[in-house]
């Protein structure tokens, strides 16, 4: 490092391979200097990009491009925007399902011609159809080019080599190139061309030590990161200074898991509530999209609201945002809201809706006055807005509706934050200045325009001192020293990388040129250079790689297999364990106690529920006390179209309408069919007229077409099944009847009361999904609302006893009655239980009204239950009960040491 030290002491530039590179030289530049007395000037570091704009801009103040009138140089967005224009407005472009991958492909493609300096057109023979789009996408760009006065990145080297050719360019005197595996034809020019004026040109590379590398395996990557973190903490609890380096190859894609098993080792506990957050041990030097820093992705959805309607979940992530104003005394409130329009079942919000219900009162609604102001103000600037703009335009426009609803918001931003804010606004005068390339552009495309800018950046946070630890990717490491060092990743699969060619260019061009990426030779050789280099960039060397990956074997890669495995506990490792662990263990013996008794309602304390409350009751008590006296729910997930649930209220409310017009089953054999079909489509075409009038979302034509379809014939052959029934008249459809089973009363509503001509009841409730009546014969029956009734109506003596209780089973291809009756013959398919509870298998019913006599006990029990505070987690059956329960984070039976395995022996 010394020797790069005195070549900036003496003027030298450095060009790096990478901005982190670039980061990394000078700061250690300058503290290396501050160790000495007096001052000295800035190191002149910066990335070879940077360097041939900056380049570009001397000529511009030098005069040297005035003799053929000096081109703008394009910003790598405005010229990322000039691709996606030519792709966009060419014949081909239209067939593209992602226009701005195939732009960008497009664009790398163009880059790596010009780097290589090959013309396309010299190889017709080679070009396939993408590579003839390219062609001629590339003959538009030169002609946008040249009518404009436009220079890109592809051809600016080319500009600065013939400039120093001919001496307008002034050449620097001294150039050093660092962190370079190797260079690519246009920059080898560019090196001659700098000769050629007088440059010394050198190229640095660390100086590589004596060290000593071994290789580690672990089960799966999970583990290979909890190893390498323990390696991590083991050398700083062991004062072991720094910087160790931790290669993680593809951190974009695996940088939350690696962002997790740090936090959880070097800084347990830091996450919880009320922590301090203290100073990371740790640097990632990739950053994360700007559009997903929370601060800015509030910005997007906000500008999403006020150019239309936008999904639940981005409304409902805008109501729970800290970074709108009033959301500190509104929080809970606006948690709320979010929470009711879950249950209304929309599935987009627009402002006016939003704004209607922050201003709504009564009826347990809590208004939330300073959001509704808010979004009144951003209705104001967002309607009307202009058909097409230029981007300056709207960036001005934005801003104004962002402070409409108060963005940032009016707490205190950290220092993140902040720099995240700061970052979005220069990323908006970043797309003000897309107009020169782009022109006026719609609302929508703009709109797209700025998400997609916003994804593209990286954003990562100033580093507020230089942390010990510096986790990078593989080619961030270029040009760094380590004390220590750990690769992770190195299995086969993985190093040297699956060859990828550009996709538009001739594959057999690129393999004949040498482009990157073009085969596995090339892969092969260009892994082996950087493993070379990253062996020799600490003293200490640590590779691993995971020995599977989900049902796949991995074995280490070829580059380091012959490197001597890790000898067992020769590596350190800290023995630090979780934060709750921790706790646990420095803790006394605490009492333990199976607390399972809540305390019974209170007299004043209302229960509501139905038969909801007894069905609960039986699948696990603790269900019942949280749905039906804590009131707990989980958020509901609207979905576009019908969900099940909604479905089989379509069917409820047609047959319900179409029993009233026929009253009986005389009625209904008398109905000619084609009169019947035409009841059963009116009655169909009403109901889903109203649905979609109620709809959550858009119901489209198409889809309403074939849910009338569906229905009619679903009905018609349920009809057809119930014409085959003994004689019945529909007594009641929907009778709300209040009902009492052990000092607990419920509201009943069955679906539809038939009433024979002996005057006896059959009880029916539809039932679109499973149907299991069996499941009523033991001492936690499910869906016993049926029981329920049945019970009731053996219970009054003033009315006539039920003959029958069945599930009318509407499942296509499964119609039918499913449930019990007192004899043979009431309905298709059903007859008596096959023996009451106790009684020897097979046993005929001895009694109809001792088995109803029999279920009211079992529901007296379960009442009773409820009402002295029964609150135990005891699944009736773990596996299938548990697995659609929304409440294992309130009950935490999949805490238990059974393994989840739920119930009183395994809690």
């Amino acid at each position: 490092m010394e020797t790069l030290f005195t070549a900036l002491d003496s003027g030298a530039t450095v060009l790096t391979a990478s901005r982190h590179l670039a980061r990394h030289l000078a700061d250690a530049y300058d503290r290396d200097r501050a160790t000495r007395a007096g001052c000295w000037p800035g190191a002149d570091v910066l990335p070879y990009a940077a360097w041939l704009e900056r380049t570009w801009e001397e000529g511009l103040d030098a005069g040297a491009w005035e003799g053929e009138g000096p081109p703008m140089l394009l910003s790598a967005t405005q010229e990322t925007a000039l691709w996606e224009g030519v792709v966009e407005e060419s014949e081909a472009g239209g067939a593209l399902l992602q226009l701005p991958a195939a732009a960008r492909r497009a664009r790398e493609a163009w880059g790596l011609l010009a780097a290589w300096r090959c013309r396309l057109e010299a190889h017709q023979t080679l070009l396939d159809a993408d590579a003839e789009a390219l062609l001629r996408w590339g003959v538009a760009l030169r002609r946008r080019l040249a009518r404009y006065g436009w220079l890109d990145s592809a051809t600016l080297p080319d500009r600065l080599i013939a400039a120093f050719h001919d001496g307008r360019l002034k050449a620097p005197a001294h150039v050093v190139l660092a962190g370079f595996d190797e260079f690519d034809p246009q920059q080898e020019a560019l090196q001659e061309a700098l000769r050629a004026a007088g440059t010394g040109i050198e190229v640095w590379r660390p100086q590589a030590g004596p060290g000593a590398a071994v290789r580690l395996d672990r089960p799966d990557t999970a583990h290979e990161l909890e190893a390498a973190a323990r390696w991590v903490r083991g050398l700083l609890e062991g004062g072991a200074a720094g910087p160790i380096g931790l290669v993680v190859p593809d951190l974009a894609h695996n940088r939350a898991a690696v962002e997790r098993v740090l936090e959880r080792i070097l800084r347990p506990g830091a996450g919880l509530p009320g922590a301090a957050g203290g100073h990371r041990p740790y640097h990632l030097s990739l950053g994360v999209p700007l559009a997903e820093v929370p601060v800015v992705r509030a910005a997007l959805q906000v500008l999403a609201l006020a150019r239309g309607a936008v999904p639940l979940e981005e409304a409902g992530a805008l109501l729970r945002s800290p970074f709108l104003a009033g959301h500190p005394v509104e929080a809970y409130a606006r948690a709320r809201l979010d929470a009711r329009l879950r249950r209304r079942g929309v599935t987009t919000v627009s402002i006016a809706l939003l704004r209607g219900l922050a201003m709504r009162t009564g009826e347990g609604w809590e208004p939330c006055p300073r959001l509704a102001a808010g979004l009144a103000r951003l209705e104001a600037r967002a309607d009307p807005a202009p058909r097409r703009a230029a981007p300056a335009d709207w960036a001005r426009l934005w801003a104004r509706r962002l402070a409409a609803l108060g963005w940032p918001g009016g707490r205190g931003l950290d220092s993140a934050e902040y720099q995240a804010v700061e970052a979005f606004r220069d990323l908006l005068s970043t797309f003000a200045g897309l107009g020169e390339v782009t022109g006026a552009l719609s609302a929508e495309r703009a709109l797209t325009h700025i998400a997609q800018l916003a994804h593209e950046r990286v954003f990562q946070p100033a580093e507020e001192a230089p942390a010990p630890v510096r986790v990078m990717g593989l080619l961030e490491a270029a040009g760094l020293r380590f004390t220590h060092l750990w690769i992770t990743g190195l299995h086969d699969e993985a190093w040297p990388a699956a060859p990828d060619p550009n996709p538009f260019l001739p594959v057999t061009l690129q393999r004949r040129l040498g482009m990157p990426h073009a085969d596995a030779a090339r892969e092969l050789a260009y892994a082996a250079r950087v493993t070379d280099r990253l062996l020799a960039s600490a003293p200490r060397v640590v590779v691993s790689h995971a020995q599977r990956d989900a049902d796949r074997e991995l074995r280490p890669s070829p580059l380091i297999a012959s490197l001597p495995e890790a000898a067992p506990g020769s590596l350190p490792a800290s023995p630090v364990v979780g934060y709750a662990r921790r706790l646990r263990d420095a803790a006394p013996e605490p009492e333990r106690r199976i607390d399972e008794q809540a305390p019974p309602p209170a007299d004043a304390e209302a229960v509501a529920g139905g038969s909801a409350l007894f069905r609960d009751q039986a699948a696990c008590p603790f269900r019942a006390f949280a749905r039906h006296r804590l009131a707990a729910r989980a958020l509901e997930q609207p979905a576009p179209g019908l969900d099940p649930r909604e479905r089989g209220t379509l069917v409820h409310r047609v047959l319900e309408e179409v029993w009233a017009g026929l009253g009986s089953q005389a009625a209904l054999c008398a109905e000619d069919p084609a009169a019947l079909r035409d009841r059963v489509t009116g009655v169909v075409d009403g109901v889903l007229a109203s649905c979609a009038a109620r709809a959550r979302s858009g119901l489209g034509k198409r889809f309403l077409d074939l849910e009338r379809r569906r229905l009619v014939q679903l009905l018609l052959e349920w009809l057809a099944l119930e014409a085959q029934r003994p004689p019945f008249i529909v007594e009641a459809q929907e009778r709300a009847r209040r009902v009492e089973f052990g000092g607990l009363e419920v509201n009943l509503r069955p679906d539809r009361l038939d009433r024979l001509p002996d005057g006896r009841r059959v009880v029916i409730d539809y039932k679109t999904g499973e149907a299991r009546p069996a499941a009523w014969l033991d001492e936690r029956p499910d869906d016993p609302q049926l029981l329920l009734y049945g019970a009731a109506l053996q219970g009054d003596a003033h009315t006539a006893p039920a003959a029958a209780l069945v599930f009318a089973s509407l499942k296509p291809g499964r119609l039918g009655f499913a449930g019990f009756a007192e004899e043979e013959g009431l309905l298709p398919g059903v007859g008596p239980p096959k023996g009451l509870p106790g009684a020897a298998a097979g046993d005929p019913a001895d009694d109809w009204a001792a088995w109803l006599a029999d279920r009211r006990r079992v529901l007296v029990r379960l009442a009773g239950a409820f009402r002295s505070g029964d609150a135990a987690v005891d699944p009736k059956r773990p596996g299938e009960t548990c697995r659609y329960c929304e409440l294992p984070a309130l009950c935490r039976v999949l805490e238990n040491e059974a393994g989840g395995a739920g119930g009183k022996d395994g809690r």
